[in-house]
């Protein structure tokens, strides 16, 4: 069979069939380029942060065009072992406003150097990324005093009782070696 077109000229039945496809194929490539790319930063602050102390962790999701990416970032730590730390309220936040962004708190467990990532899942515009952030984490550190050395605290018996803040020691009131 074919099919006319107000000429004398037939056209074959199966090249509407194929036009037809050419569009759906046309079709289905504009669709899968609609997504445009994405990118991810994440930071937290403070950076260093003492071991068992809190760190807020941003994701910022960054569109080339200037648009909105919407939708969930999973937060996720790797630092040479297991038990790195916990995220609260929980690893995934929900991206907002303009800019795109949300954080979760995260609390290290061990110190070192910890990789904290922010993966974005995408939405029906913007394609998946991901971010990498080194936090490093210290242990609290103490407060150093200077030492007050040879400073006579005490005269009993004989002896010069000397104070320092880290240890105390008791000298012979001749110059001998301390007992």
């Amino acid at each position: 069979m074919t099919v006319g077109y107000g000429s004398s000229r037939q056209i074959p039945r199966s090249i509407p069939l194929l036009v037809g496809l050419a569009v759906a194929i046309l079709l289905c490539v504009q669709v899968a380029r609609a997504q445009t790319s994405s990118s991810t930063y994440d930071f937290c602050t403070p950076n260093p942060v003492d071991l068992g102390a809190s760190t807020t962790c941003y994701a910022v999701v960054i569109a080339p065009n200037g648009g909105t990416p919407t939708g969930n970032v999973t937060f996720s730590v790797t630092c040479g072992t297991s038990g790195c730390g916990t995220f609260s309220p929980s690893d995934i936040c929900i991206l907002s406003g303009t800019l795109s962004y949300c954080s979760v708190t995260y609390t290290p467990s061990i110190a070192g150097t910890h990789v904290i990532n922010a993966s974005y899942g995408g939405d029906s515009n913007y394609l998946p990324s991901v971010g990498t952030f080194s936090l490093t984490v210290v242990n609290p550190s103490v407060p150093e005093f200077p030492s007050l050395l040879a400073v006579p605290v005490v005269f009993v018996a004989g002896a010069f009782i000397y104070l320092a803040l880290r240890r105390r020691t008791t000298l012979s009131p001749l110059g001998g070696q301390p007992s």
